[in-house]
């Protein structure tokens, strides 16, 4: 839990991670398939830099985007404009978190994949039993033309997505996050954007001026590692279509133990946090909500158990009661 309160400030930049195309695909124009495969193929080879608005839970902030693929390979920094200064920054080192309000750094070497949407769109399938795709409209977004692409759940178990693409290069121009009747949840769009050589180095840099502190947290720096899928905690139940694609722990002695696990459908993801049971941690046991994530915890014996996804409140706390020691 003490990861989930140190990382709740920051829950914001990482559940916005971006996703972007190289180049046009034959018969793109209408077909879904191809719009997904040309995002997911540029995800790791497109520099682009630019600002865009994020809309939740009646707050709207303005941030910042440098992602650079070059022979140092791919970096990225995202960095707030309004509100207190918060920055992530990734490079080969790893993931770091900066707030200035906490005074702090959360650093993750495992963690190395892009941000921005990330998660949302990462390893999309090109067609799926638990989701729908569907382009519809175009529109003007930041003085450029953009494909709408709408990610339809199939079931109560997950969100929608509707993605605006930019009709040249396949760019994601806007986000939005969908409920299951298609309600606006949340809304990413950017207002000004930069490609390729455009692209300014010197907004990689970390702001001179920020002080970086460890923050203390549940999983050790640097000590984590791959574990199998025969970790001692597993979820019991999940919703159809997910599967584990990541399972890491510390590797420390029992009493400082940490389990991190990661199941996705290919579009949406869950987390499993297994930690010591401390009478300060965070949130408490049940129900919360931190941005578009909801979080439920339970107490399993001497262990906490908390699960976290943008996903309904009820596949969240159905994975969490399922969760058990092999």
């Amino acid at each position: 839990m003490k990861l989930l309160v140190c990382c709740a400030g920051a829950a914001l930049l990482l559940s916005v991670s971006l996703s972007l195309v190289l180049s046009p695909t034959s018969h793109a124009a209408d077909n879904p398939q191809a719009w997904l495969e040309r995002m997911s193929s540029a995800m790791s080879l497109m520099s682009y830099q630019g600002t865009f608005i994020y809309i939740a839970d009646e707050r709207m902030e303005t941030m910042r985007i440098t992602h650079v693929v070059d022979e140092q390979g791919s970096r990225e920094r995202l960095v707030s404009v309004s509100g207190p200064h918060r920055e992530v920054i990734r490079d080969e080192s790893g993931l770091k978190w900066i707030s200035a309000e906490a005074d702090s750094v959360m650093a993750d070497p495992v963690v190395s994949w892009p941000m921005f949407l990330q998660q949302s769109v990462r390893g999309l399938p090109g067609t799926s039993a638990h989701y729908q795709f569907k382009l519809g409209d175009q529109k003007r977004i930041a003085e450029r033309t953009a494909q709408r692409l709408d990610i339809i759940p199939a079931d109560q178990y997950r969100y929608g997505y509707s993605l605006w693409l930019e009709s040249g290069s396949g760019l994601l121009l806007q986000w939005q996050l969908n409920d299951q009747e298609g309600a606006e949840l949340a809304k990413l769009v950017f207002t000004e954007l930069k490609m390729g050589s455009e692209v300014d180095l010197n907004e990689l840099k970390k702001s001179a001026s920020t002080k970086m502190q460890q923050v203390a947290s549940g999983l050790p720096v640097g000590a984590a590692k791959a574990v199998s899928e025969s970790a001692p905690w597993q979820a019991q139940w999940l919703p159809p279509g997910f599967h584990m694609t990541a399972n890491r722990a510390p590797g420390q002695s029992p009493e400082n133990s940490f389990q991190h696990q990661v199941y996705s459908d290919g579009i949406a993801s869950v987390s499993l946090y297994v930690e010591p049971l401390q009478s300060s941690s965070g949130l408490g046991l049940g129900m919360h909500q931190l941005g578009t994530s909801h979080v439920f915890c339970r107490k399993v014996g001497d262990a906490l158990v908390t699960v976290v996804g943008d996903v309904p409140a009820s596949t969240v706390e159905k994975i969490a009661q399922s969760v058990n020691h092999n």
